[in-house]
């Protein structure tokens, strides 16, 4: 059995080569609205965001594409937080 060498939390996670996961969108999009100081973003819009910043979604049902971008949001808390008003922004 082959023992893996543990990362040091200086060195950064290696990345996959395929194309951009839902996160990694979501964070492209927070990040250039917090460089625009545009502040924390609805889902709805941030959807609409993602989108046009050239993200596919599978499935054509917008109920889903919305419920699987909630679960990403929820899944990587540790990226972006929600604030009490509902509005996203990046974690930090």
């Amino acid at each position: 059995m082959k023992k893996s060498t543990p990362t040091t939390p200086t060195e950064p996670a290696a990345k996959s080569k395929g194309s951009p996961t839902l996160a990694d969108a979501v964070q492209y999009v927070l990040k250039t609205r917090h460089e625009q100081n545009a502040g924390g973003v609805k889902a709805r819009q941030l959807y609409d965001e993602v989108q046009q910043a050239g993200y596919k979604f599978g499935g054509s049902n917008v109920k889903n594409r919305m419920n699987y971008l909630n679960k990403t949001l929820r899944q990587h808390a540790s990226r972006f937080k929600r604030a009490l008003d509902g509005t996203m922004s990046l974690a930090g």
